[in-house]
């Protein structure tokens, strides 16, 4: 059984998977495969582990925790 899932996936809007920061950050060059792409790890990933894991979760009490870190946000990253 699992009594604790911890959730933590971010990527980066600078990484260098999406094609550069613009795909995601610049309205007109937005691009739908990078925001997917983006979208898939940062919220997608993290459910479809919480699916998978929740039939395991039979502990009472059972705890799951969503977090992110500055490589998940748009406001907080700092350089390098």
């Amino acid at each position: 059984h699992i009594d604790l899932l911890i959730n933590n996936g971010a990527m980066s809007r600078k990484s260098p998977e999406l094609g550069g920061e613009d795909k995601v950050c610049v309205l007109s060059s937005l691009s739908r495969d990078s925001m997917l792409q983006m979208f898939n790890v940062n919220v997608i990933g993290p459910l479809m582990v919480t699916k998978l894991v929740l039939p395991l979760m039979t502990c009472n009490p059972s705890f799951i925790i969503n977090i992110s870190s500055a490589r998940g946000s748009f406001q907080d990253e700092t350089p390098n």
